[in-house]
């Protein structure tokens, strides 16, 4: 009985995977009797598939075209940009650019050639008149002023000869003319004495002279000497010290600047370049203010105190010479420093200004060419209506109103915005 039933079992599996495979079968049947019902034929099925794709994209394309025209072609609105007429001080100035120099400048320098012995300042020591700076080597000079002076006692001791020998050759001068008054001697002997006496005044003039000229001589040698210290000519601040001990200097064929001297650097003057098409408007006596690089948040006074007539050239660029006194009584400024000036050629106080761009505008749908040259611009009904104005002086930036029927706080339209 067992094996009966496993034979049972095995038999009932075999059904089983027979009757599998005969459903798979009907199935594929069944697919194919499907697709010929639809009329399906995957060889055409792909490029039909293909076709349908690229259509889709023409539309795709198409309705994105269409969009966009739409999107560009919708008119913007228009918004202005307006700025009020306001009331305040116009002040016009003139910008320049210039270098701070001091006031009196002064090179000193030695006149004769030496060693330097010493030196007895440096760079920012302030001097006075007179004070000695440096020092050459004077052991050949003092020598030369002691050789000098012995010139001159020789030629004095030499006068002192002659005028003892034209006393001695006047008294027998006056002897020989007794003698041949009383025909003792003879007129040869007479003129001999004559003429030696001549000769013995001439030594006493010559010896006079030698006096003279060792006189100078001392006193050239004394005065070499005396170059040899080298004293300030002024009171001021040692800028420049381009010596030191030891080191030789040469006079020979022009005098070497050994030190560079400021005067009174409390007392400056800034260097301004004005523009050719600025001049017109600087005059002496005009306030200004400037910055240097140094303190860029200091603003400086300064006054012009001079403009040169006379033009600097530089690569085609004409430009005038200001001369501005700048006080400096803290030092903070130095020579030599580059300075941006802003010199103050007029000022209007309490008067009503228009920006500069509200002389500009012009509505889009108007012609400029149509309307006045001085014409601004307000909205009255949300449309732009024209104003006749008259002006005055300008800062760059705003227009000094001399005329027109504006009121303070009106705005004026100086430019427009699109929103979409």
């Amino acid at each position: 009985m067992p094996m009966l039933k496993q034979d049972q079992e095995i038999g009932s599996d075999e059904v089983k995977e027979s009757d599998i495979k005969e459903e798979i079968r009907k199935t594929d049947i069944s697919s194919s009797e499907i697709e010929k019902t639809l009329g399906i034929d995957h060889s055409v099925s792909s490029s039909k598939k293909k076709i349908f794709l690229l259509v889709i994209s023409v539309i795709f394309l198409l309705a994105a075209a269409a969009l966009t025209w739409f999107w560009l072609m919708k008119p913007a609105k228009t918004q202005f940009i307006t700025e009020a007429v306001k009331r305040t001080d116009l002040t016009l100035t003139v910008s320049a650019t210039g270098k701070l120099q001091a006031v009196n400048t002064v090179d000193v320098g030695s006149e004769i050639s030496g060693l330097i012995d010493q030196v007895f300042v440096d760079h920012n020591d302030r001097v006075s008149a007179g004070q000695i700076l440096a020092r050459l080597d004077t052991e050949r000079l003092e020598a030369e002023v002691t050789q000098a002076q012995a010139q001159l006692d020789a030629a004095r001791a030499s006068l002192q000869q002659a005028e003892a020998g034209l006393e001695e050759q006047r008294l027998k001068t006056q002897r020989a003319e007794q003698l041949a008054a009383r025909d003792l001697i003879s007129s040869q002997e007479l003129e001999t004495a004559q003429a030696a006496l001549i000769r013995t005044e001439a030594n006493v003039e010559t010896a006079r002279s030698q006096i003279v000229v060792s006189e100078a001589g001392l006193e050239m040698a004394q005065t070499t000497l005396r170059k040899a210290t080298i004293r300030s000519p002024v009171n001021g601040v040692v800028l420049l010290s381009n010596i030191k001990s030891g080191q030789a200097v040469a006079a020979s064929f022009q005098t070497p600047v050994l030190f560079t001297l400021a005067e009174d650097l409390t007392q400056m003057e800034l260097h301004a370049d004005i523009d050719e098409a600025d001049i017109g408007q600087v005059r002496e006596g005009q306030p200004a203010t400037f910055t240097v690089d140094a303190f860029p948040d200091s603003l400086f006074p300064a006054t012009i105190s001079k403009v040169y007539f006379a033009p600097q050239i530089t690569s085609g660029v004409v430009t005038y010479k200001a001369i501005l006194t700048v006080e400096n009584p803290r030092l903070l400024l130095r020579p030599g420093m580059t300075a941006s000036t802003d010199i103050t050629t007029n000022r209007v106080q309490n008067t009503l200004v228009i920006p500069n761009a509200a002389l500009r505008f012009t509505p889009p749908s108007v012609q400029r060419e149509n309307i006045e040259s001085e014409t601004v611009w307000t909205l009255e009904n949300s449309e732009p209506t024209a104003i006749a104005v008259k002006t005055g002086l300008t800062d760059g930036l705003h227009t000094q109103l001399l005329s027109g029927n504006l009121v303070e706080g009106q705005q004026l339209l100086i430019n427009i915005r699109q929103e979409e």
